[in-house]
C-alpha cells in the first residue's frame, strides 16, 4: 500500500542490528575464574545483614511471648 501522507510506497523501518541480536544481559558467558568480587561481597553483605535483622525480630517476639504468657499467668 501507499502511505496516505506522501503517496509513496511503504516501506518497513529496518533496524540496524541484525535479526539474530542477543540480550545484552546475555552476551558473555560469566567467567568462573574471574568472579564479580563487588557482586559477590553485595550478595554475602546483604544476606548477613537479613540474617541479623531475622535474629532480631526473632528475639523480640520470644521476648513479647514470654511477657504476655507471664502476664497472663499473674493476673489470671
Amino acid at each position: 500500500g501507499r502511505c496516505w501522507v506522501t503517496s509513496r510506497p511503504r516501506c518497513r523501518a529496518r533496524s540496524a542490528l541484525p535479526t539474530s541480536t542477543r540480550s545484552a544481559f546475555i552476551a558473555r558467558k560469566p567467567d568462573s575464574a574471574n568472579p564479580n568480587w563487588t557482586a559477590v561481597g553485595l550478595c554475602f553483605g546483604t544476606t548477613a545483614v537479613l540474617w541479623v535483622l531475622v535474629s532480631i525480630s526473632h528475639c523480640y517476639a520470644i521476648l513479647n511471648y514470654s511477657l504476655k504468657k507471664f502476664y497472663d499467668f499473674v493476673y489470671c
